[in-house]
């Protein structure tokens, strides 16, 4: 099987909301032979070839961007990208953030009156939230 390399994808092609029509939405379609071709969810059907290999991906997404403040005053932004664990009600998330100097110098964020603590690893930074669970789910709201 041919292993697919990762790209990264600039911010402002990631859809931040769905469309009104959902069959409007675009579709990246790459063939076998490499070639990659823009396309609309809506012509699915006729990229769809009887040894097509179909990957449906049905994950969700939680809104992970947290927008707080440095004990310095400073802003900081913060994107939870994988829970690590969850301990006593609390959760460790991978993350990334900016400034990233200035959130692991610190090493905590306030936000909404909650301290969020920030530990550099060598995955990048690891953000540890006071919330946990439906808990947490509700907080991000």
């Amino acid at each position: 099987m041919q292993m697919l390399r990762t790209i990264a994808i600039p911010e402002r092609l990631v859809a931040q909301v769905p469309l009104p029509d959902r069959s409007d939405s675009r579709l990246l379609v790459r063939h076998s032979d490499g070639t990659i071709i823009h396309s609309r969810f809506s012509d699915l059907s006729s990229h769809i070839l009887p040894e097509t290999l179909l990957i449906i991906n049905d994950s969700k997404v939680i809104p992970a961007r947290i927008l707080g403040n440095l004990p310095t005053g400073g802003k900081a932004e913060v994107m939870l990208s994988q829970r690590i664990n969850e301990f006593e009600g609390k959760s460790r998330w991978l993350a990334v953030g900016r400034p990233l100097r200035s959130l692991v110098k610190c090493g905590r964020m306030h936000v909404n009156g909650v301290d969020l603590r920030i530990h550099a690893t060598d995955a990048g930074i690891e953000a540890e939230m006071p919330f946990a669970g439906a808990d947490l789910q509700q907080w991000l709201q």
